[in-house]
């Protein structure tokens, strides 16, 4: 398999898989890609204005031209990505693909007779259609997804990581993410339009931010095992462990 099939070139990227794809990318290769994705240059310039943190500039500027593009396709960031010699595949690093084999058990008993029809690659598991076809009569239903990360042994119990986080922690942590809080917020499975009202409610107060994004985060009352996989995608699990042993 070859990255993204021709069905799931056609999907709509979420918010969640821009604020990846850039959060990889330097600031001037995000502007290039902004180009490239037919965006004027007054836009960048005020959306650069209106967020001076290139963390959250380059993460507002593709959701800019998410909202503005008609067809705002993988499709199109691929080709854009092409045109800043970027791979593409970085985006595809962060995504698993599923088919109806990880749903039917009764398919795991053939594993062994169509070992070699299955490919892995990178992260991705792709099932042969002619397999799932042969045994229900037609295509297996695609869906991309995240990556799930593991939760590596740490000083934290597991018991506590199974309940929900009470307010001192979200204080120690909104104390300590600093100028990433976007991208955790994105993690955290809020919206770019959620994640902007925050931004301009409180534009030069980092700290006030990201305690509104726990705020809003904390009404869903999950376990704080969903944060800790936040901070790991952000690459900043030391400080999630810290925060929760003081």
């Amino acid at each position: 398999m070859k990255g993204l099939g021709a069905l799931e070139i056609e999907q709509c990227p979420t918010d969640q898989q821009i604020g990846r794809l850039v959060a990889g990318l330097k600031q001037e290769v995000v502007k290039e890609l902004f180009v490239h994705l037919e965006m004027p240059m007054n836009k960048w310039d005020e959306i650069e204005h209106n967020y001076p943190c290139s963390a959250d500039l380059k993460m507002f500027a593709l959701w800019a031209w998410k909202q503005k593009a008609e067809m705002p396709t993988f499709g199109a960031l691929k080709y854009a990505l092409t045109k800043v010699n970027q791979d593409f595949h970085k985006l595809c690093e962060f995504l698993v693909y599923n088919s109806e084999f990880n749903k039917k058990s009764k398919l795991k008993k053939l594993v062994n007779k169509y070992n070699e029809r299955i490919f892995v690659k990178i992260h991705f598991l792709y099932i042969s259609n002619d397999i799932t076809e042969c045994l229900w009569g037609r295509k297996p239903d695609r869906q991309w997804v995240f990556r799930e990360v593991e939760i590596p042994s740490c000083s934290i119990p597991t018991d506590t990581l199974t309940c929900v986080p009470d307010e001192s922690i979200l204080e120690n942590l909104s104390n300590s993410i600093g100028n990433d809080n976007m991208q955790l917020g994105l993690e955290l499975g809020l919206k770019g339009a959620e994640l902007q009202d925050i931004a301009f409610q409180h534009k030069t107060r980092l700290m006030e931010q990201t305690r509104e994004i726990f705020r809003r985060w904390s009404k869903r009352r999950q376990p704080l095992s969903v944060l800790a996989k936040a901070f790991i995608r952000i690459d900043k699990f030391g400080v999630f462990t810290r925060c929760c042993s003081n």
